[in-house]
């Protein structure tokens, strides 16, 4: 198979001659020439287009300009931009698609945007190729692990009730930073550990004290269920889900455009095997259309998902993820008039040391950008 030769948002601009005769520069990934581009191996089926597609242009170039602008907090903002969008699919899901089984809505939702994503890809003119060979091979274990996860975290829900599961599975973003710091020798300072425990303590406050329209739809399981098995497979699902972040954070010098393709190929191509954990139900007009929206909604959260544990040092992204229960205690609180006055302290709470959190100093970011710009400056010496 041939593999990228150059990064998203680090490519070569190419003259875009428009109808008027002037040239606008748009970002591209890859030579879109046929005779730039080598022979496709055997077995290769992907086709690429032979122009680029502008609005894809212009939405690269875009991201490229504001990364440049605003190098040091952009991947706070990515991750910010991500937690929102998954609020939403969150609360829409459980307001207007509570019919559906949730594995169901999952699939249909990363169909939609495996099906978004070749788009963009293609109006890039680069193929959905992974660069480095061990980072292929981490790609497609991390969507691996995210079908486990997946699977895991529904069939848990058979042992043990939504509040515990919620609480065990949260606390994947703040095993996180444990790992890298254990594991991969990461540097934290310790108003920063501090205040990512406070955050998940706070989550674990809201999840645990919320009441509403949403956490009414929580039942405690029976008592003859195993609840031990639960707890396992909840825990097995948060792991696993921090093995993922901390595997994009490896693959920073991919094209997350290909990262993502490849990343919801995984989950598409395997879900449907864990349909017997909740059934699967027809849905109607409406809930096509809700589905869809949610799958784009879906697309671009991954996007600034992957992007985002690209560009900042995973535990750091994983933190603002927490702000999600907050966020949808939130809505429900001023929607639904749902009461609970532990909710409204957790929410705070984690609002309040995530809001905190985000003012420590990115390392990652920085170090990436010295390391691009010394090799820029290698090449100009060698010129």
């Amino acid at each position: 198979m041939s593999k990228n030769t150059d990064k998203l948002l680090e490519g070569d601009q190419l003259q875009d001659i428009n109808q008027f005769g002037k040239t606008t520069p748009v970002l591209l990934t890859q030579p879109v020439h046929a005779h730039d581009q080598p022979p496709l191996a055997e077995g290769e089926s992907y086709t690429i287009s032979d122009k680029p597609n502008k609005l894809v242009c212009t939405i690269f170039n875009s991201l490229h300009f504001f990364e440049n602008e605003n190098f040091s907090v952009v991947g706070k903002i990515y991750i910010l931009v991500a937690t929102l969008l998954l609020t939403v699919i969150f609360w829409l899901k459980q307001e207007f698609l509570s019919e559906l089984p949730a594995i169901e809505v999952l699939f249909v939702a990363f169909l939609t945007t495996f099906i978004f994503n070749y788009y963009l890809i293609n109006g890039a003119l680069y193929k959905p190729f992974i660069e480095n060979e061990q980072n292929s091979h981490l790609i497609k274990l991390s969507g691996g692990f995210a079908v486990a996860a997946i699977a895991s975290f529904f069939y848990g829900l058979k042992f043990i009730n939504l509040p515990s599961a919620l609480t065990i599975f949260y606390s994947a973003f703040f095993l996180v930073v444990v790992f890298e710091v254990v594991f991969l020798k990461e540097t934290y300072k310790s108003s920063e550990i501090l205040l990512a425990l406070g955050a998940l303590v706070g989550v674990i406050i809201t999840i645990s004290g919320s009441s509403g329209t949403f956490w009414d739809q929580i039942t405690t399981k029976d008592e003859e269920a195993n609840f031990l098995y639960g707890v396992i497979l909840s825990a097995t699902s948060a792991v696993l889900m921090a093995m993922i972040m901390i595997n994009f954070g490896k693959m920073h010098s991919e094209n997350f455009a290909t990262l993502n393709h490849i990343f919801t190929m995984m989950i598409v191509l395997f879900t449907p095997i864990f349909f017997p954990i909740q059934g699967v139900v027809t849905p109607n007009f409406n809930q096509w259309i809700l589905l869809i929206v949610i799958g784009i909604f879906t697309a671009i959260a991954t996007l600034f998902f992957i992007r985002s544990f690209q560009l900042e040092t995973g535990g750091r992204s994983a933190v603002f993820i927490l702000l999600q229960v907050a966020f949808v205690f939130v809505i429900e609180w001023l929607v639904s008039n749902a009461s609970g006055f532990s909710g409204i302290i957790g929410a705070a709470i984690t609002i309040a040391c995530v809001g905190l959190y985000s003012k420590e100093s990115p390392k990652k970011i920085f170090v990436q950008r010295n390391e691009h710009h010394e090799k820029e400056q290698e090449m100009v010496n060698i010129h």
